[in-house]
Order: C-alpha cells, then structure tokens, then sequence
C-alpha cells in the first residue's frame, strides 16, 4: 500500500466523496489517517476546514507542508460535560 506521509500536499481528484463536499481540484494537506474498512482514510486540511478522504480521492504532489505554518500553537482546552450519573 502507498501511504500518503503527514503534511504531504495532495490534489483532490474527482470522486463520488469530494464531488459531494464540494472539494474536488482542490489541493490539501494530510494531516491524520484512520484506516476505514475499504480504505485508509485521510484527514485533509483544505483552507481552514479538514475534510475526511479516502485514498482513491487523493494524488500526491511530492510537495511537503512545514507543520508550523500549519499550527498556530494555540493551546485548546476541553472541559468534559457530567451528567448526574457520571461517576466522579
């Protein structure tokens, strides 16, 4: 299998799943993968919006993004909701 490495640029191809979130001809960033049941699945960094997809909707450019120009370095902190039942 040709795994795509993070922080490759990837053109988006013409596909069933770009064509339907508006993506395709459109160039990213790969920025996660989760392997799917048919495929690994790519996280993609388009503009300042990641989309999930599948290899056959990606092509490699050989083109490497520098991960600083990716992260802001912003810290994000998540407080997890309780419920009542929720044992502490």
């Amino acid at each position: 299998m040709n795994e795509i490495p993070f922080y490759e640029v990837v053109e988006v191809l013409q596909t069933a799943d770009s064509v339907s979130l508006g993506v395709s001809g459109n160039r990213g960033v790969v920025i996660g993968l989760s392997a799917g049941e048919s495929e690994e699945v790519f996280a993609v960094l388009i503009g300042d919006r990641t989309y999930m997809l599948g290899r056959s909707s990606l092509m490699q450019t050989g083109e490497r993004a520098d991960p600083a120009s990716i992260y802001a370095g912003d810290v994000v902190r998540v407080t997890p909701e309780r419920y009542p039942d929720d044992e502490r």
